[in-house]
């Protein structure tokens, strides 16, 4: 029998850019925040494989938030405090 992990997408890739982020200086001396592509990729993988080990899943599948009701995911009529958290976040 297959095990298949549906793994919340939305997460691994908010959280993996998060973890990437690089600052770097401009010639006139203003700092620019960025996320590292070849990092957040190797992060995204860590975590994939991770989550999916911990369920013994022989497959996943990434799912992720559907925005075409107004850029908003479901998570906002869950809980009117989400994204609150990340508000002093870049």
């Amino acid at each position: 029998m297959t095990t298949v992990a549906f793994l919340d997408g939305d997460i691994i890739i908010w959280k993996s850019c998060s973890l990437s982020m690089v600052t770097t200086t401009l010639e006139d001396g203003t700092e620019q925040v960025f996320t590292s592509w070849p990092k957040m990729l190797k992060t995204a993988r860590m975590m994939v494989n991770r989550w999916a080990s911990a369920v013994e899943a022989d497959e996943f599948v990434l799912c992720l938030s559907d925005r075409s009701d107004g850029g908003k995911s479901f998570r906002f009529r869950l809980d009117d405090a989400y994204h609150l958290n990340r508000k002093a976040m870049v």
